[in-house]
Protein backbone atom coordinates (compact mmCIF):
# COMPACT_ATOMS: atom_id res chain seq x y z
CA UNK A 1 0.00 0.00 0.00
CA UNK A 2 2.94 2.57 0.52
CA UNK A 3 3.99 1.44 -2.58
CA UNK A 4 1.40 2.14 -4.11
CA UNK A 5 0.55 5.72 -3.11
CA UNK A 6 4.50 6.54 -3.83
CA UNK A 7 3.63 5.09 -7.31
CA UNK A 8 0.41 7.80 -7.52
CA UNK A 9 2.64 10.84 -6.31
CA UNK A 10 5.14 10.02 -8.93
CA UNK A 11 2.39 9.84 -11.80
CA UNK A 12 0.72 12.71 -10.19
CA UNK A 13 3.07 14.76 -9.08
CA UNK A 14 5.81 14.74 -11.65
CA UNK A 15 3.69 13.08 -14.48
CA UNK A 16 0.03 15.05 -14.50
CA UNK A 17 0.88 17.33 -17.04
CA UNK A 18 0.96 14.54 -19.88
CA UNK A 19 -2.00 13.15 -18.70
CA UNK A 20 -4.31 16.77 -19.03
CA UNK A 21 -5.63 16.46 -22.64
CA UNK A 22 -8.85 13.95 -22.54
CA UNK A 23 -12.36 14.07 -24.04
CA UNK A 24 -14.57 16.31 -21.91
CA UNK A 25 -18.05 14.73 -21.40
CA UNK A 26 -20.23 17.48 -21.37
CA UNK A 27 -18.96 18.67 -24.48
CA UNK A 28 -19.43 14.67 -26.05
CA UNK A 29 -23.41 15.22 -24.26
CA UNK A 30 -23.87 18.71 -26.53
CA UNK A 31 -22.40 17.67 -29.31
CA UNK A 32 -23.58 13.99 -29.54
CA UNK A 33 -20.00 13.05 -30.61
CA UNK A 34 -18.33 10.24 -28.75
CA UNK A 35 -14.26 9.91 -27.56
CA UNK A 36 -12.50 7.04 -26.77
CA UNK A 37 -10.11 7.66 -23.86
CA UNK A 38 -7.75 5.03 -23.84
CA UNK A 39 -4.77 4.41 -21.36
CA UNK A 40 -2.34 1.88 -22.10
CA UNK A 41 -0.25 0.11 -19.39
CA UNK A 42 2.91 -1.81 -20.27
CA UNK A 43 4.79 -3.64 -17.53
CA UNK A 44 8.70 -4.00 -18.43
CA UNK A 45 11.71 -6.02 -16.89
CA UNK A 46 14.28 -3.91 -15.88
CA UNK A 47 15.86 -3.39 -19.16
CA UNK A 48 12.31 -1.40 -20.86
CA UNK A 49 11.27 -4.56 -22.84
CA UNK A 50 7.73 -5.32 -22.64
CA UNK A 51 6.37 -8.18 -20.50
CA UNK A 52 2.43 -7.48 -20.37
CA UNK A 53 0.51 -4.76 -22.01
CA UNK A 54 -2.63 -3.96 -20.70
CA UNK A 55 -5.24 -1.56 -22.61
CA UNK A 56 -8.22 0.29 -20.74
CA UNK A 57 -11.27 1.83 -22.78
CA UNK A 58 -13.62 4.33 -21.75
CA UNK A 59 -15.99 5.71 -24.57
CA UNK A 60 -17.11 9.32 -23.01
CA UNK A 61 -20.39 10.14 -23.62
CA UNK A 62 -21.43 6.52 -24.56
CA UNK A 63 -23.44 6.58 -21.30
CA UNK A 64 -26.80 8.53 -23.66
CA UNK A 65 -26.52 5.95 -26.22
CA UNK A 66 -28.73 2.96 -26.41
CA UNK A 67 -25.59 1.24 -27.79
CA UNK A 68 -22.29 2.24 -29.81
CA UNK A 69 -20.58 0.55 -32.43
CA UNK A 70 -16.75 0.07 -31.30
CA UNK A 71 -13.40 -1.19 -33.32
CA UNK A 72 -10.69 -2.94 -30.83
CA UNK A 73 -8.16 -5.48 -31.40
CA UNK A 74 -7.66 -6.21 -27.50
CA UNK A 75 -8.26 -9.68 -26.36
CA UNK A 76 -9.69 -11.28 -22.64
CA UNK A 77 -12.44 -8.17 -22.75
CA UNK A 78 -13.87 -7.17 -19.77
CA UNK A 79 -16.18 -4.61 -18.80
CA UNK A 80 -14.78 -2.60 -15.29
CA UNK A 81 -17.41 -0.58 -14.84
CA UNK A 82 -21.38 -0.20 -15.49
CA UNK A 83 -23.74 -2.54 -17.18
CA UNK A 84 -22.77 -2.34 -20.63
CA UNK A 85 -22.49 -5.54 -22.68
CA UNK A 86 -20.89 -6.59 -25.76
CA UNK A 87 -21.64 -8.51 -28.60
CA UNK A 88 -19.85 -9.06 -32.36
CA UNK A 89 -16.87 -10.75 -33.27
CA UNK A 90 -13.39 -9.66 -34.41
CA UNK A 91 -12.32 -6.35 -34.50
CA UNK A 92 -15.98 -4.64 -34.73
CA UNK A 93 -17.83 -5.00 -31.41
CA UNK A 94 -21.36 -3.25 -30.80
CA UNK A 95 -21.89 -2.14 -27.12
CA UNK A 96 -25.18 -2.19 -25.62
CA UNK A 97 -25.29 0.61 -22.92
CA UNK A 98 -28.21 0.38 -20.76
CA UNK A 99 -27.49 3.64 -19.61
CA UNK A 100 -24.25 3.62 -18.68
CA UNK A 101 -20.90 4.40 -19.78
CA UNK A 102 -18.83 2.17 -21.67
CA UNK A 103 -15.75 1.30 -20.24
CA UNK A 104 -13.48 -1.74 -20.73
CA UNK A 105 -10.10 -3.40 -20.90
CA UNK A 106 -8.03 -6.32 -22.47
CA UNK A 107 -5.09 -7.56 -23.36
CA UNK A 108 -2.28 -7.12 -25.94
CA UNK A 109 0.34 -8.14 -27.63
CA UNK A 110 0.49 -5.40 -30.09
CA UNK A 111 3.86 -3.20 -30.40
CA UNK A 112 3.56 -0.28 -28.83
CA UNK A 113 4.87 3.03 -30.49
CA UNK A 114 7.19 4.09 -27.94
CA UNK A 115 9.93 1.68 -26.72
CA UNK A 116 12.23 2.02 -23.79
CA UNK A 117 15.59 0.78 -23.12
CA UNK A 118 16.88 1.17 -20.14
CA UNK A 119 20.66 1.11 -19.39
CA UNK A 120 21.80 1.17 -15.38
CA UNK A 121 25.87 1.64 -14.22
CA UNK A 122 27.26 1.48 -11.11
CA UNK A 123 31.10 2.92 -10.69
CA UNK A 124 31.30 3.54 -14.49
CA UNK A 125 30.69 -0.12 -14.88
CA UNK A 126 27.55 -1.98 -16.52
CA UNK A 127 25.07 -3.60 -14.55
CA UNK A 128 21.59 -5.28 -14.55
CA UNK A 129 18.78 -3.42 -12.84
CA UNK A 130 18.37 -6.39 -10.50
CA UNK A 131 22.02 -6.79 -9.37
CA UNK A 132 22.13 -2.80 -8.49
CA UNK A 133 20.04 -3.67 -5.66
CA UNK A 134 21.49 -2.74 -2.64
CA UNK A 135 24.42 -2.02 -4.28
CA UNK A 136 26.64 1.45 -3.02
CA UNK A 137 28.69 3.83 -5.14
CA UNK A 138 28.07 6.29 -8.65
CA UNK A 139 25.10 5.33 -10.24
CA UNK A 140 24.20 6.60 -13.79
CA UNK A 141 20.27 5.67 -15.21
CA UNK A 142 20.31 5.96 -19.06
CA UNK A 143 16.54 5.75 -20.33
CA UNK A 144 16.51 6.11 -24.05
CA UNK A 145 12.87 6.09 -25.55
CA UNK A 146 12.70 4.68 -29.44
CA UNK A 147 9.75 6.06 -31.52
CA UNK A 148 8.66 3.70 -34.02
CA UNK A 149 6.18 5.59 -36.04
CA UNK A 150 6.27 7.18 -39.86
CA UNK A 151 5.95 9.49 -39.76
CA UNK A 152 6.85 10.65 -36.75
CA UNK A 153 4.56 11.22 -33.79
CA UNK A 154 5.54 13.58 -31.29
CA UNK A 155 5.09 11.27 -27.73
CA UNK A 156 6.18 13.23 -24.98
CA UNK A 157 7.87 11.00 -22.60
CA UNK A 158 8.26 11.66 -19.01
CA UNK A 159 9.71 9.11 -16.40
CA UNK A 160 10.61 9.27 -13.05
CA UNK A 161 10.63 7.42 -9.24
CA UNK A 162 10.54 8.41 -6.03
CA UNK A 163 13.28 8.29 -3.21
CA UNK A 164 11.82 7.30 0.08
CA UNK A 165 14.75 6.37 2.09
CA UNK A 166 17.37 8.07 1.21
CA UNK A 167 19.31 5.91 -0.69
CA UNK A 168 19.97 8.09 -3.33
CA UNK A 169 22.07 11.44 -3.01
CA UNK A 170 23.60 14.18 -5.15
CA UNK A 171 20.85 13.40 -7.97
CA UNK A 172 21.24 15.08 -11.06
CA UNK A 173 18.96 14.61 -14.20
CA UNK A 174 20.20 15.92 -17.88
CA UNK A 175 16.45 16.60 -19.75
CA UNK A 176 14.91 16.43 -16.22
CA UNK A 177 14.29 17.85 -12.78
CA UNK A 178 15.23 16.78 -9.20
CA UNK A 179 12.19 17.98 -6.94
CA UNK A 180 12.33 17.58 -2.72
CA UNK A 181 9.00 17.35 -1.05
CA UNK A 182 9.48 16.47 2.62
CA UNK A 183 9.53 13.28 3.63
CA UNK A 184 10.45 11.82 -0.39
CA UNK A 185 12.64 13.08 -3.64
CA UNK A 186 11.29 13.23 -6.71
CA UNK A 187 13.16 12.68 -9.61
CA UNK A 188 11.91 13.16 -12.91
CA UNK A 189 12.79 13.59 -16.63
CA UNK A 190 11.27 14.25 -20.38
CA UNK A 191 12.18 13.57 -24.22
CA UNK A 192 11.03 13.73 -27.33
CA UNK A 193 12.20 10.60 -28.59
CA UNK A 194 12.31 10.57 -33.20
CA UNK A 195 11.18 14.67 -33.22
CA UNK A 196 14.73 15.72 -33.47
CA UNK A 197 15.10 13.82 -36.04
CA UNK A 198 12.19 14.63 -37.70
CA UNK A 199 12.23 17.99 -37.76
CA UNK A 200 16.51 18.44 -38.08
CA UNK A 201 19.51 18.40 -36.19
CA UNK A 202 19.80 22.44 -36.04
CA UNK A 203 16.29 22.89 -35.02
CA UNK A 204 16.56 20.25 -32.24
CA UNK A 205 19.76 21.26 -30.96
CA UNK A 206 18.34 25.17 -30.59
CA UNK A 207 14.74 23.60 -28.91
CA UNK A 208 16.58 20.95 -27.33
CA UNK A 209 14.91 18.19 -28.26
CA UNK A 210 16.36 15.07 -26.54
CA UNK A 211 15.80 11.14 -27.40
CA UNK A 212 16.96 10.31 -23.64
CA UNK A 213 17.60 10.88 -20.15
CA UNK A 214 20.18 10.05 -18.08
CA UNK A 215 20.54 10.25 -13.83
CA UNK A 216 23.19 10.58 -11.86
CA UNK A 217 23.62 9.83 -8.22
CA UNK A 218 25.39 8.17 -4.99
CA UNK A 219 24.10 5.55 -4.06
CA UNK A 220 23.61 3.74 -0.53
CA UNK A 221 22.04 0.60 -0.55
CA UNK A 222 20.56 0.83 -3.90
CA UNK A 223 16.44 0.50 -3.07
CA UNK A 224 14.21 2.13 -5.89
CA UNK A 225 11.94 -1.08 -6.97
CA UNK A 226 10.35 0.72 -10.10
CA UNK A 227 10.56 3.86 -12.96
CA UNK A 228 7.06 5.22 -13.95
CA UNK A 229 7.05 6.41 -17.57
CA UNK A 230 4.19 8.08 -18.73
CA UNK A 231 4.28 8.18 -23.08
CA UNK A 232 1.34 10.98 -24.64
CA UNK A 233 0.96 12.74 -27.92
CA UNK A 234 -2.15 14.68 -26.38
CA UNK A 235 -0.33 17.63 -25.41
CA UNK A 236 -0.11 18.65 -29.50
CA UNK A 237 -3.63 18.74 -29.65
CA UNK A 238 -3.82 22.50 -28.56
CA UNK A 239 -1.67 23.40 -31.39
CA UNK A 240 -2.15 24.46 -34.85
CA UNK A 241 0.32 23.95 -37.06
CA UNK A 242 -1.36 25.87 -39.67
CA UNK A 243 -0.24 29.14 -37.28
CA UNK A 244 3.43 28.35 -38.13
CA UNK A 245 3.00 29.48 -41.51
CA UNK A 246 6.00 32.25 -42.26
CA UNK A 247 5.31 34.88 -44.40
CA UNK A 248 8.08 37.25 -44.57
CA UNK A 249 7.39 40.32 -46.78
CA UNK A 250 9.34 43.28 -47.29
CA UNK A 251 7.78 44.78 -49.74
CA UNK A 252 9.64 47.34 -51.65
CA UNK A 253 11.41 48.32 -48.19
CA UNK A 254 14.69 47.25 -49.07
CA UNK A 255 14.82 48.06 -52.42
CA UNK A 256 13.50 52.11 -51.45
CA UNK A 257 16.57 51.83 -49.14
CA UNK A 258 19.16 50.43 -51.21
CA UNK A 259 18.04 53.32 -53.71
CA UNK A 260 18.41 55.55 -51.23
CA UNK A 261 22.01 54.64 -50.52
CA UNK A 262 22.79 54.73 -54.33
CA UNK A 263 21.77 58.39 -54.22
CA UNK A 264 23.44 59.26 -51.11
CA UNK A 265 26.67 58.01 -53.36
CA UNK A 266 25.57 59.91 -56.34
CA UNK A 267 25.05 63.22 -54.67
CA UNK A 268 28.47 62.82 -53.08
CA UNK A 269 30.39 62.60 -55.79
CA UNK A 270 28.67 65.35 -57.20
CA UNK A 271 29.32 67.24 -54.05
CA UNK A 272 33.35 66.13 -54.58
CA UNK A 273 33.14 66.99 -58.22
CA UNK A 274 32.07 70.63 -57.04
CA UNK A 275 35.00 70.50 -54.59
CA UNK A 276 37.08 69.89 -56.47
CA UNK A 277 36.61 72.90 -59.19
CA UNK A 278 36.33 75.23 -56.21
CA UNK A 279 39.73 74.41 -54.96
CA UNK A 280 40.95 74.86 -58.97
CA UNK A 281 39.23 78.37 -58.69
CA UNK A 282 40.58 79.17 -55.41
CA UNK A 283 44.21 78.42 -56.14
CA UNK A 284 43.85 80.49 -60.00
CA UNK A 285 42.59 83.48 -57.71
CA UNK A 286 45.93 83.08 -55.72
CA UNK A 287 48.25 82.99 -58.65
CA UNK A 288 46.29 85.85 -60.46
CA UNK A 289 46.59 88.21 -57.24
CA UNK A 290 49.81 87.30 -56.57
CA UNK A 291 50.99 88.24 -59.95
CA UNK A 292 49.09 91.98 -59.84
CA UNK A 293 50.61 92.41 -56.03
CA UNK A 294 54.19 92.03 -57.87
CA UNK A 295 53.74 94.29 -60.71
CA UNK A 296 52.65 96.94 -57.58
CA UNK A 297 56.16 96.10 -55.93
CA UNK A 298 57.66 97.08 -59.63
CA UNK A 299 56.26 100.17 -60.06
CA UNK A 300 57.12 101.22 -56.60
CA UNK A 301 60.56 100.31 -57.30
CA UNK A 302 60.28 102.40 -60.11
CA UNK A 303 59.09 105.24 -58.27
CA UNK A 304 61.53 105.00 -55.84
CA UNK A 305 64.80 105.08 -58.26
CA UNK A 306 63.00 108.17 -59.75
CA UNK A 307 63.04 110.01 -56.34
CA UNK A 308 66.52 108.79 -55.42
CA UNK A 309 68.22 110.14 -58.56
CA UNK A 310 65.54 113.27 -58.91
CA UNK A 311 65.15 112.13 -62.42
CA UNK A 312 61.96 114.03 -63.42
CA UNK A 313 61.63 111.77 -66.79
CA UNK A 314 62.25 108.86 -64.47
CA UNK A 315 59.51 110.15 -62.09
CA UNK A 316 56.63 110.68 -64.71
CA UNK A 317 57.14 107.41 -66.27
CA UNK A 318 57.58 105.47 -62.58
CA UNK A 319 54.40 107.54 -61.84
CA UNK A 320 52.94 106.06 -65.16
CA UNK A 321 53.99 102.69 -64.36
CA UNK A 322 52.85 102.92 -60.55
CA UNK A 323 49.40 104.10 -62.03
CA UNK A 324 49.30 101.17 -63.94
CA UNK A 325 50.13 98.68 -61.29
CA UNK A 326 47.86 100.20 -58.69
CA UNK A 327 44.85 99.68 -61.69
CA UNK A 328 45.87 96.35 -62.29
CA UNK A 329 46.05 95.80 -58.03
CA UNK A 330 42.47 97.79 -58.43
CA UNK A 331 41.19 95.17 -60.74
CA UNK A 332 42.99 92.08 -58.95
CA UNK A 333 41.13 93.17 -55.84
CA UNK A 334 37.60 93.51 -57.35
CA UNK A 335 38.05 90.22 -59.76
CA UNK A 336 39.16 88.63 -55.97
CA UNK A 337 35.98 89.90 -54.78
CA UNK A 338 33.85 88.59 -57.19
CA UNK A 339 35.64 85.30 -56.96
CA UNK A 340 35.05 85.24 -52.89
CA UNK A 341 31.06 86.40 -53.56
CA UNK A 342 30.53 83.43 -55.94
CA UNK A 343 32.59 81.42 -53.31
CA UNK A 344 30.03 82.36 -50.44
CA UNK A 345 26.99 81.16 -53.16
CA UNK A 346 28.70 77.99 -53.52
CA UNK A 347 29.70 77.29 -50.06
CA UNK A 348 26.08 78.17 -49.14
CA UNK A 349 24.19 75.66 -52.03
CA UNK A 350 27.19 73.17 -50.40
CA UNK A 351 25.64 73.68 -47.22
CA UNK A 352 22.06 73.55 -47.95
CA UNK A 353 23.05 70.38 -49.66
CA UNK A 354 25.01 68.75 -46.30
CA UNK A 355 23.15 70.27 -43.36
CA UNK A 356 25.25 67.85 -41.55
CA UNK A 357 28.60 68.88 -42.48
CA UNK A 358 30.26 71.62 -40.69
CA UNK A 359 31.49 74.55 -42.76
CA UNK A 360 32.61 76.83 -39.81
CA UNK A 361 35.87 76.91 -40.65
CA UNK A 362 35.51 77.82 -44.38
CA UNK A 363 33.02 80.51 -43.81
CA UNK A 364 35.32 81.99 -41.31
CA UNK A 365 38.43 81.52 -44.14
CA UNK A 366 36.36 82.98 -46.76
CA UNK A 367 35.70 86.06 -44.45
CA UNK A 368 39.49 87.08 -43.56
CA UNK A 369 39.77 86.86 -47.72
CA UNK A 370 37.24 89.43 -48.41
CA UNK A 371 38.26 91.82 -45.57
CA UNK A 372 42.06 91.27 -46.83
CA UNK A 373 40.77 91.86 -50.33
CA UNK A 374 39.14 94.93 -49.38
CA UNK A 375 42.05 96.62 -47.45
CA UNK A 376 43.89 95.70 -51.03
CA UNK A 377 41.69 97.75 -52.60
CA UNK A 378 41.99 100.31 -50.29
CA UNK A 379 45.44 100.13 -50.52
CA UNK A 380 45.74 100.75 -54.35
CA UNK A 381 43.41 103.53 -54.51
CA UNK A 382 45.93 105.34 -51.74
CA UNK A 383 48.47 104.46 -54.45
CA UNK A 384 46.41 105.87 -56.97
CA UNK A 385 45.46 109.05 -55.31
CA UNK A 386 49.21 109.67 -54.31
CA UNK A 387 49.69 108.95 -58.70
CA UNK A 388 47.34 112.25 -58.81
CA UNK A 389 49.18 113.96 -56.34
CA UNK A 390 52.53 113.54 -58.34
CA UNK A 391 50.66 115.48 -61.34
CA UNK A 392 49.33 117.96 -59.63
CA UNK A 393 53.10 119.69 -59.21
CA UNK A 394 56.42 118.70 -57.72
CA UNK A 395 55.48 120.87 -54.48
CA UNK A 396 53.32 118.66 -53.57
CA UNK A 397 55.79 115.12 -54.51
CA UNK A 398 57.34 114.66 -51.48
CA UNK A 399 54.05 114.67 -48.98
CA UNK A 400 52.67 112.25 -52.20
CA UNK A 401 55.78 109.96 -52.14
CA UNK A 402 55.57 109.35 -48.23
CA UNK A 403 51.81 108.45 -48.94
CA UNK A 404 52.56 106.54 -51.87
CA UNK A 405 55.27 104.44 -49.70
CA UNK A 406 53.03 104.12 -46.86
CA UNK A 407 50.57 102.32 -49.39
CA UNK A 408 53.14 100.20 -50.91
CA UNK A 409 54.06 99.02 -47.39
CA UNK A 410 50.50 98.68 -46.01
CA UNK A 411 49.75 96.39 -49.65
CA UNK A 412 53.32 94.62 -48.92
CA UNK A 413 52.42 93.76 -45.40
CA UNK A 414 48.51 92.58 -47.00
CA UNK A 415 49.86 90.60 -49.03
CA UNK A 416 51.37 87.79 -46.27
CA UNK A 417 47.75 87.82 -44.74
CA UNK A 418 46.02 87.63 -48.06
CA UNK A 419 48.43 84.43 -49.21
CA UNK A 420 47.53 83.05 -46.20
CA UNK A 421 43.84 83.41 -46.30
CA UNK A 422 43.72 82.17 -49.57
CA UNK A 423 46.35 78.97 -48.95
CA UNK A 424 43.65 78.08 -45.95
CA UNK A 425 40.51 78.40 -48.75
CA UNK A 426 42.41 75.98 -50.84
CA UNK A 427 43.12 73.65 -47.98
CA UNK A 428 39.34 73.74 -47.03
CA UNK A 429 38.46 72.82 -50.27
CA UNK A 430 40.85 70.00 -50.97
CA UNK A 431 39.38 68.68 -47.19
CA UNK A 432 35.78 69.02 -48.49
CA UNK A 433 36.38 67.36 -51.72
CA UNK A 434 38.34 64.41 -49.52
CA UNK A 435 35.31 64.17 -47.21
CA UNK A 436 32.60 64.21 -49.99
CA UNK A 437 35.11 60.83 -51.63
CA UNK A 438 34.87 58.84 -48.20
CA UNK A 439 31.28 59.78 -48.36
CA UNK A 440 30.78 58.46 -51.86
CA UNK A 441 32.28 55.20 -50.74
CA UNK A 442 30.40 54.71 -47.43
CA UNK A 443 27.37 55.26 -49.72
CA UNK A 444 28.40 52.58 -51.83
CA UNK A 445 29.00 49.68 -49.07
CA UNK A 446 25.99 50.95 -47.37
CA UNK A 447 24.47 50.13 -50.55
CA UNK A 448 26.28 46.72 -51.08
CA UNK A 449 25.42 45.86 -47.79
CA UNK A 450 21.64 46.25 -48.31
CA UNK A 451 21.93 44.36 -51.03
CA UNK A 452 23.61 41.47 -49.21
CA UNK A 453 21.30 41.81 -46.35
CA UNK A 454 18.37 40.98 -48.52
CA UNK A 455 19.85 38.02 -49.70
CA UNK A 456 20.59 37.00 -46.13
CA UNK A 457 16.72 37.20 -45.35
CA UNK A 458 15.65 35.25 -48.33
CA UNK A 459 18.08 32.11 -47.87
CA UNK A 460 17.01 32.90 -43.62
CA UNK A 461 13.37 32.82 -44.70
CA UNK A 462 14.04 29.74 -47.01
CA UNK A 463 15.76 27.82 -44.27
CA UNK A 464 13.11 28.47 -41.65
CA UNK A 465 10.12 27.47 -44.04
CA UNK A 466 12.00 24.40 -44.40
CA UNK A 467 12.30 23.69 -41.18
CA UNK A 468 8.85 24.63 -39.80
CA UNK A 469 7.35 22.24 -42.98
CA UNK A 470 8.93 19.54 -41.09
CA UNK A 471 7.37 20.33 -37.46
CA UNK A 472 3.93 20.82 -38.64
CA UNK A 473 4.14 17.34 -40.59
CA UNK A 474 5.05 16.06 -37.25
CA UNK A 475 2.65 17.98 -34.91
CA UNK A 476 -0.19 16.91 -37.79
CA UNK A 477 1.20 13.12 -37.52
CA UNK A 478 0.40 13.82 -33.12
CA UNK A 479 -3.20 15.31 -33.76
CA UNK A 480 -3.85 12.41 -35.87
CA UNK A 481 -3.08 9.93 -33.77
CA UNK A 482 -5.83 8.80 -31.53
CA UNK A 483 -6.28 5.68 -30.36
CA UNK A 484 -3.95 2.12 -29.64
CA UNK A 485 -5.87 -0.87 -30.30
CA UNK A 486 -8.59 0.36 -32.37
CA UNK A 487 -11.48 3.25 -32.83
CA UNK A 488 -14.90 3.35 -34.64
CA UNK A 489 -15.10 5.63 -37.22
CA UNK A 490 -17.08 8.98 -36.10
CA UNK A 491 -15.43 8.38 -32.72
CA UNK A 492 -12.94 10.92 -31.81
CA UNK A 493 -9.74 9.74 -29.16
CA UNK A 494 -7.27 10.19 -26.83
CA UNK A 495 -4.50 7.70 -26.09
CA UNK A 496 -2.00 7.44 -23.38
CA UNK A 497 0.58 4.90 -22.35
CA UNK A 498 1.82 4.27 -19.04
CA UNK A 499 5.73 1.90 -18.68
CA UNK A 500 5.48 0.52 -15.28
CA UNK A 501 9.71 -0.35 -15.06
CA UNK A 502 10.12 -3.18 -12.40
CA UNK A 503 14.16 -3.26 -11.49
CA UNK A 504 13.44 -5.96 -8.69
CA UNK A 505 14.00 -9.09 -11.32
CA UNK A 506 15.68 -9.33 -14.44
CA UNK A 507 13.02 -10.86 -17.26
Amino acid sequence: MLKNRYRRAVLAGILAVAMTASCPIAAMAETGTLCKNETVYVITDPSGSAKKTIVTDRIAGSASAESVADSTSLKNIEVVKGDAAKSGSGSSVTWTTNGSEVSYRGTTDKKTPVTMKVEYYLDGKSISGSKLQGKSGDVRIVISYINNTRPCVPFICASGFAVTDGCLSDITVDGGKVIEDGERTLVCGFATPGVGSAVGSEAASRIGLRDSITIRAKAKNFSISEIMTMVTANLTDEINPDALDLNIDMGDGTAKLKKGADDVRSGADKLAGGSSKLKSGIDELSRSLMSSLGELESGAGSIRDALGTSDSEGMRKGTAELAAGAGAVKQGSDATMAALKGAESQLAALKEANPDVDFTALEQTIAAAETASAKTGGYAEAVREGSLALKEGTVKLSEGAMALCSGIEAASSADGKLSAGLGALSSGASQLSEGSSKLAKGAGKLSDGIELADEMISELTDEISSELGSVKTVLNAGRSYDNFSGIAGGMSGTVKFIYKTELGTDR
